[in-house]
């Protein structure tokens, strides 16, 4: 039994093998048009800030912080955070509503405990929640 295994094993890392995935890794890369080029870009704007943005909304640890002060409480009314082609609102409140459509999420705090009596009351609706 353990010899077939080895067989097994020797073939899966042999040399064509190891040919084929890298032949695949570059065909995809290729084909979507080198998708790795744009990995640091993508760090740098989610740590950096945005001009345009206010004072506490300017990174991700800014959206961070105002969704805990959003969730405690210590801010009043709601927090929209555009982006290209989508958005997430954030909303006080327990009771569930309809979020906008088409990449516009609305995000409101549920606890637990309170989660199935609201789903319940929602009951033949497209929900996500969690």
């Amino acid at each position: 039994m353990f010899s077939g295994l080895e067989s097994l094993n020797t073939f899966l890392w042999s040399g064509p093998v190891l040919l084929l995935l890298g032949a695949v890794h570059l065909l995809f890369t290729i084909r979507l048009k080198f998708p790795q080029k744009l990995t640091f870009k993508a760090i740098r704007l989610s740590v950096t800030a945005d001009e345009e943005s206010p004072k506490d909304e300017k990174n991700l640890s800014g959206f961070a912080a105002l969704l805990g002060r959003i969730v405690d409480g210590k801010t009043e009314g709601e927090a929209l955070f555009q982006g290209r082609g989508c958005s997430v609102v954030l909303r006080p409140g327990r009771e569930l509503e309809l979020s906008p459509m088409e990449g516009n999420v609305l995000v409101k705090l549920l606890p637990q405990r309170e989660l199935i009596p609201a789903l319940r009351r929602q009951k033949g609706r497209l929900q996500t929640a969690g």
